[in-house]
């Protein structure tokens, strides 16, 4: 029953990772990057815009990274209804407890 479970749900997983989670994950990365930069060095100088205690710039690295987050659950959630269009034989086979 193992095997006949495995083989099922092997032919509705795709292998591999979607390329919009690996686009959401660069985005989410470059957003941490330059959040960091602004926090560790652009926050201190608070030149420009402030909207609450926080710089234009600060706002605009969450932003990012929030972004990418979306990028990464739309890549997921279109993954799923992929897999889900595609149902598998789960009646089993040979070695199914019947």
């Amino acid at each position: 029953m193992r095997k006949a479970l495995r083989t099922a749900v092997s032919e509705r997983v795709p292998e591999g990772i979607p390329k919009s989670v690996k686009l959401g994950a660069l985005v989410m990365l470059a957003g941490i990057v330059f959040d960091g930069y602004v926090h560790l060095f652009a926050a201190h100088s608070h030149s420009g815009v402030l909207i609450g205690p926080f710089s234009l710039p600060e706002h605009f690295a969450h932003l990012v990274v929030f972004v990418g987050m979306l990028i990464v659950l739309g890549g997921v959630m279109a993954r799923g209804l992929t897999a889900s269009r595609h149902p598998a034989d789960l009646t089993g086979g040979k070695d199914a407890i019947r």
